[in-house]
């Protein structure tokens, strides 16, 4: 009686009594839909907690029709709970391709010094060069102690942790360089695990080289840097195998 604002009352006859329950009831159910009709205003101002709303909900249905074991479904409940970044990031690159040319241009060129500045070779690039490749980059997600196969690409870590080889990457962390040579028995093929979920962008050898030929002097620059990079692994190898004794036929050049 309180909260919907009849008030108690006092001593009356049956037919006040039966006034005064009609009214506690409709006041009850008008004051039932203002509130959610407000909670449900507030709810639909964060689309990206509908959008995961969603997806969680279709994911339960789907393990339950198909009774899939409990451990399965936490993993996979994890997995979209970390995505939710992820999907943040689709949707940005959606966003984006709206805007005018201008305005992509101006957005690719910040986006490509926040994910290629720790490359330097492309870093040096010309900021059209660079602009270009920055547009051609393509997200993945991995969930915690996944393995990554992403050989003859270039990564780079948006979010998460990875260990390649021994060696630990975290958010800007990136690998991969050495697709830019031609002979691919000279790329480090070093196992990548994921630590925690995470986030990499990538950029594959044909779409680097497609941007890059558009540019004669980037051009003869990534010459350059393959033929050094070639040079070095080349003696790398070498001494490794002389010291092991072992000879591996795909190195006999």
């Amino acid at each position: 009686m309180t909260l919907t604002s009849v008030g108690y009352g006092g001593h009356g006859t049956n037919l006040e009594y039966l006034v005064c329950n009609v009214s506690m009831l409709i006041s009850s159910c008008v004051w039932a839909y203002v509130i959610g009709a407000v909670c449900r205003i507030v709810y639909s101002m964060d689309l990206e907690q509908m959008v995961f709303d969603e997806r969680m909900d279709a994911f339960n249905r789907m393990a339950a029709q198909n009774e899939i074991p409990l451990p399965l479904r936490y993993r996979a409940r994890e997995y979209l709970r970390a995505s939710r970044f992820h999907m943040q990031y689709l949707r940005s690159i959606e966003a984006n391709d709206s805007l005018s040319k201008g305005l992509r241009a101006s957005i690719a060129k910040h986006m490509a010094m926040h994910y290629l500045g720790g490359i330097k070779l492309i870093a040096a690039c010309s900021s059209p060069c660079r602009q270009a490749i920055a547009g051609l980059l393509k997200p993945h997600f991995f969930e915690r102690q996944e393995r990554i196969d992403l050989f003859g690409h270039i990564c780079v870590i948006e979010r998460g942790t990875v260990i390649r080889g021994g060696t630990v990457y975290a958010q800007g962390g990136n690998w991969g360089l050495d697709m830019i040579m031609s002979l691919e028995s000279l790329w480090q093929r070093l196992p990548v695990k994921c630590l925690t979920h995470t986030e990499i962008l990538t950029l594959g050898r044909q779409d680097l080289f497609d941007i890059v030929q558009r540019h004669p002097e980037e051009m003869r620059r990534f010459r350059r840097a393959a033929a050094c990079l070639a040079l070095r692994r080349v003696v790398t190898i070498y001494h490794s195998e002389k010291r092991s004794g072992i000879f591996l036929p795909e190195t006999e050049w």
